[in-house]
């Protein structure tokens, strides 16, 4: 059965885990899944204490999401420049394979 962890429990655990004790150690004292003890450690590294706030559902920023938006733009003009090259390739070889 799945128990809530407050703001405080979880910064109590990241602060330990910053201190020097083991994950395994507090998984096997706590009884809580290494991979959510996990995900609060990584989340306080990357977004701090407020990281550790609604963890279920994060809300990205507006920088964060347009970084996001940008990088999809990009990828996808790549994926179809790299279509789109190979498709002239493979045109280029079937018309110089006629005229052969």
């Amino acid at each position: 059965m799945y128990r809530h962890h407050n703001i405080e429990e979880r910064l109590t655990i990241v602060s330990r885990i910053l201190s020097g004790e083991p994950i395994k150690a507090l998984v096997r004292e706590l009884g809580i899944h290494k991979d959510m003890i996990r995900q609060w450690y990584f989340r306080y590294q990357k977004y701090g204490e407020s990281g550790l706030h609604g963890t279920r559902s994060y809300h990205y920023t507006v920088a964060e999401k347009t970084k996001i938006v940008e990088e999809f733009i990009v990828k996808a003009y790549l994926c179809m420049r790299s279509v789109s090259d190979m498709t002239s390739t493979l045109h280029r070889k079937d018309v110089g394979e006629g005229n052969a």
